[in-house]
């Protein structure tokens, strides 16, 4: 049986290199079209006809050609599916996976990443409903999260001087942290400030919100015994000498830290810092605490006990294989001016091999925000790579957002009569007479903001557009009759595109300005 692979001339030579690579017995029939991502159905339908026998099981058409393809297959008899939206990767596809499972609808390579991504969600779904690990030594629950080291590493967000926080930021900082995969929020306090009075309104206000566990972050005694009485799931951090003022709670787990801030001492060699924590946990579980996590303190680069730090954390599991374990990943990413999602997918997997529970972080600084989200997906690509014994890669989750992970550009014609090189002339300014534009981005709401005045001296009247893709918005101006020029409308659509990648990659956008 012959899988049909239909193409343009322009895609001809990749799709014929393709079909060679393949394992199964292909055709390739290019019809007298340039572009095969703009043929339509019925074209494909009417020009197909000749080509199709009884040997042909499947015909794949590339994977940005729209409309309804059923069509095809109606007439023709044959099974009809959309094949990657890149040349490149048709090979694969059919190497790789039936093709009688793929879709009409939805491009091959979009339909398989779907398929893997469901399965991984399928797997940590079983993880979550299934108990039975509560059996086994190591593994705990915290309200309604297990954690421990046969889990996922859960995220803990921070969010940073609640009590500064109105109740709608602290509800809008709720909603993007739960939103970007926030297993635990936690309530950071006000350092040097004593904000015990609000801490039960505030825990309660959370809770008319999510469910998900709730902890605190301070080091003031008043503070963590409030919001014990008020029902928090998790305290962070206990130093040596907060054990002798915080009252212990049965329900409450607790993060201990080789600290002590009466004496001012903190062991900055690893030995004397896992020693030291052994000795406040000792004390910890005398005095009655519960529910113990160690944090050995994760230091920032060059702070002379970053390699130090790391040392320390796999000597503590050496000693202990079931201590819950936290690392505090915001040291790094907010203390190294580089891109965060390379290096939380580097901390996460430290954490997984270290069979850490936690890990603490916050979106303090502009460059760091997404990091909870970067951390999340983070966890689920390692949880995975764990349970199928695989590297953190293909595995249906991942953090490539500046870089693809094989290269798929086109080629020119060889055959073009005559190319001709431009230079950039930036002082070619003609004034459209139908108006101006002053694009925006807004971050809160992930939107694209055009602010349309029809006269260059008016700055103050005028028509505002929102959207969060630039196509909706060019279409919207051009419904509206808002541009008349070409080379005004290409400006537009050049910086509508500007504004939504910088939306994508926290970048800043001013209008007329490169991004890099």
């Amino acid at each position: 049986m012959v899988i049909l692979l239909v193409t343009g001339q322009l895609a001809k030579k990749i799709v014929e290199d393709q079909a060679r690579k393949c394992k199964k017995e292909v055709k390739v029939v290019s019809l007298n079209f340039p572009v095969a991502s703009l043929m339509r159905p019925a074209y494909i339908l009417r020009e197909l006809r000749p080509f199709i026998d009884k040997d042909i099981e499947c015909i794949m058409v590339p994977g940005l050609v729209r409309g309804d393809l059923s069509i095809i297959e109606k007439e023709l008899g044959v099974k009809v599916v959309k094949g990657p939206k890149h040349a490149y990767d048709i090979s694969f596809v059919i190497n790789s996976f039936d093709v009688k499972e793929l879709s009409k609808e939805i491009p091959a390579d979009d339909l398989i990443k779907e398929k893997i991504k469901r399965h991984v969600e399928t797997e940590l779904m079983k993880f979550e409903e299934d108990d039975s690990i509560l059996k086994k030594q190591g593994n705990y629950r915290i309200r309604n999260l297990k954690y421990g080291i046969d889990a996922p590493v859960r995220i803990i967000a921070e969010i940073v001087d609640a009590p500064l926080l109105s109740k709608d930021e602290l509800k809008r900082q709720i909603g993007y942290y739960v939103s970007s995969g926030a297993d635990i929020l936690d309530l950071g306090m006000v350092a040097n400030e004593n904000h015990a009075g609000e801490l039960k309104d505030m825990i309660n206000f959370v809770w008319h919100l999510t469910n998900i566990p709730l902890s605190i972050d301070s080091m003031e005694a008043d503070e963590i015994n409030e919001a014990i009485k008020a029902g928090i799931d998790m305290v962070i951090s206990l130093d040596k000498s907060l054990l002798y003022k915080v009252t212990p709670e049965d329900k409450v787990h607790y993060v201990v830290v080789p600290i002590d801030l009466s004496a001012s001492y903190f062991p900055k060699t690893h030995r004397g810092r896992v020693e030291f924590l052994e000795e406040i946990i000792s004390l910890a579980k005398s005095k009655g605490f519960r529910n113990i996590i160690a944090d050995v303190i994760l230091d920032p680069p060059f702070s002379k006990s970053l390699l130090d730090s790391f040392v320390a954390y796999k000597m503590l599991r050496e000693k202990d294989p079931y201590l819950p374990i936290l690392l505090g990943t915001g040291n790094i990413t907010e203390l190294i001016d580089a891109d965060t999602p390379g290096m939380n997918a580097l901390l996460t997997m430290i954490a997984y091999e270290l069979n850490a529970s936690f890990i603490l972080s916050t979106e303090v600084s502009d460059k760091c925000r997404g990091v909870i989200k970067e951390l999340s997906i983070a966890s689920k690509m390692g949880f995975i790579s764990r349970l199928k014994n695989t590297y953190p890669k293909g595995v249906g989750f991942d953090l490539l957002i500046l870089r693809d992970k094989k290269l798929k550009d086109e080629t020119p014609e060889e055959d073009i009569a005559e190319i001709i090189r431009v230079e950039d002339n930036e002082n070619f300014h003609v004034q459209d007479p139908k108006g101006w534009f002053k694009i925006y981005v807004d971050r809160n709401n992930d939107e694209i903001i055009v602010h349309y005045k029809p006269s260059y001296r008016d700055t103050k009247s005028g028509l505002i557009i929102k959207g969060k893709s630039p196509s909706s918005i060019y279409r919207k101006i051009a419904e509206l009759g808002l541009i008349s020029r070409f080379e005004h409308a290409a400006y537009l659509g050049s910086e509508l595109q500007k504004a939504y990648i910088a939306l994508k990659l926290g970048r800043s956008y001013i209008q007329d300005s490169d991004l890099f």
